[in-house]
């Protein structure tokens, strides 16, 4: 019984001491995503609202920030729901818009994702800014032209 009782913990000492010295790998992978993950936002617009020179009808639509160097851009892709109008049934359509923008810090961490519209001469609705849940930046759209995407 003593022999069975050494042996037992001569196994869990063992166990123990090789969590600590073999370093943990799961969950590592080898390539580098860059100092941000940057999300992807999804945006209902109640009314009609142009980004750059496109104009978006109201609807929902998927907005992700990509970088590439040092230019900062914001794609809207179009989405399609399900009967009934269910989000949990949709599909991500083809890209409507390209615009680049700037990335300013925001305050703290944003928990919703949200659009700011300004009102253009003419009571016309223009994007302005976006906010994207799980990031801590705001992205001010710097241009009036989009470089990809026509005029919807």
């Amino acid at each position: 019984m003593k022999r069975k009782i050494q042996l037992i913990a001569i196994g869990v000492m063992w166990t123990l001491t090789s969590l600590v010295v073999i370093p943990p790998t799961l969950g590592q992978h080898s390539h580098d995503h860059g100092a941000t993950e940057w999300k992807k936002g999804m945006v209902r617009l109640n009314e009609t609202a142009w980004v750059g020179a496109v104009r978006l009808k109201s609807g929902m639509y998927h907005v992700k920030h990509v970088a590439e160097r040092d230019k900062h851009w914001l794609v809207f892709n179009a989405v399609t729901l399900g009967a009934g109008y269910r989000e949990g049934q949709m599909w991500e359509g083809e890209e409507i818009a390209r615009l680049e923008c700037g990335v300013e810090p925001a305050t703290r961490l944003l928990r919703d994702t949200k659009v700011i519209l300004t009102k253009a001469v003419g009571g016309v609705r223009k994007v302005q800014e976006i906010q994207i849940a799980g990031e801590s930046v705001r992205h001010i759209l710097l241009t009036n032209e989009p470089t990809v995407g026509a005029v919807r």
